[in-house]
């Protein structure tokens, strides 16, 4: 014979029976749901305080009440360690999960789904793992610096899908049809493996030293790929920005753009607007303006295949300082320099 501590060693929450009042976690331990937990109006659904602390949904969902409850899952201010798994928060007036202020959340295997705030928001130094976020009234992941998200989905929410916090990553993620910008990079950050398709605003948000590679942007309402204003040293790497409703990838300075495709986007397929770019080896066919505009001075194209552009294969300003490097224009790869970018147009 084992006591019940023994023999299931974390605490169970069910509702209140009879007595209406709000979850409150207020000790560190290992709690798990034995029922959907049923929120209050104008209360939190669950509120954590203490640090320390796993809460396992167990498949259950957290749920608004008709009345206005405000956050579904709250976690206090200044604390750390927190876990949250396996279930649904859903239909609260604020946020689905809100730890902005905690350091070192986890989030795995939860779907934020219709809350009036954000769908997931989480603190520095967190991780967020399959997860959906869908239908909220704001973001739909947003975490701080330092941060994590892997293999999760962020569609239908009302701003931005996806945005990390400085020196960050994300990989294996996609956003779609959210109101704003699909994803945002912070500053240092990496992003692999993504999609962002059919947002309101930009695909990707890029900010100072971010690094890009193997996304794609197709249908955004905006630019496929851009480097934010007063951004620079951005790296995009075999990425693709297709059907856009203005240029696939915009450059600020010192940005390294490299294997590339840029296809029927309605404006340019690349867009270099700073200084020192290298735009290397990247194929821009069939966009509305030129397939390759630099606006700016000293940065070197070389190596492109263009096709099909509405404009010019390659633009660029003339420099009196620091003039661009373009390597020459050619049609006939068996005459041509090992530098030089192509024109291959249809007839």
């Amino acid at each position: 014979m084992k006591d019940l501590p023994d023999v299931e060693p974390r605490q169970i929450i069910r509702n209140a029976p009879g007595l209406a009042a709000p979850v409150v976690i207020s000790r560190s331990g290992s709690y798990y749901l034995g029922e959907s937990i049923t929120g209050i109006g104008n209360e939190h659904g669950i509120e954590i305080t203490a640090s320390h602390v796993t809460l396992d949904l167990n498949g259950f969902e957290v749920v608004g009440s008709e009345i206005g409850s405000l956050e579904g899952i709250l976690v206090g201010e200044s604390l750390t360690d927190v876990a949250i798994v396996n279930g649904t928060v859903r239909g609260f007036m604020d946020g689905g999960i809100t730890a902005t202020d905690t350091t070192g959340v986890s989030v795995v295997g939860v779907s934020a789904i219709s809350n009036g705030a954000g769908g997931i928001s989480v603190g520095p130094g967190s991780r967020i793992e399959a997860c959906l976020s869908s239908a909220n009234g704001f973001d739909g992941i947003r975490t701080g610096r330092g941060s994590t998200v892997i293999g999760c989905a962020s569609n239908l929410n009302q701003a931005i899908g996806v945005s990390i916090g400085q020196s960050s990553s994300i990989a294996d993620t996609v956003a779609s049809e959210n109101g704003a910008d699909g994803i945002v990079i912070g500053a240092f950050s990496a992003a692999t493996n993504c999609a962002s398709a059919l947002n309101g605003g930009r695909g990707f948000r890029l900010i100072s030293g971010s690094t890009i590679v193997g996304c794609s942007a197709t249908q955004n309402t905006l630019r496929g790929f851009e480097v934010q204003s007063f951004s620079s040293g951005v790296t995009i790497v075999e990425c693709t920005a297709r059907q856009n409703s203005d240029t696939g990838f915009l450059l600020r300075d010192l940005c390294y753009i490299y294997g590339c495709n840029s296809q029927s986007n309605t404006n340019d397929g690349i867009l270099a607007v700073g200084l020192k770019n290298r735009i290397d080896s990247n194929a821009c066919t069939d966009n509305t303006d030129d397939g390759i505009d630099i606006n700016e001075c000293a940065n070197l194209c070389v190596r492109n295949s263009l096709a099909d552009n509405g404009d010019a294969p390659i633009e660029a300003i003339a420099c009196f300082v620091g003039p661009n490097l373009l390597g020459a224009l050619s049609t006939s790869p068996a005459s041509a320099g090992p530098w030089d970018n192509f024109d291959h147009s249809g007839p």
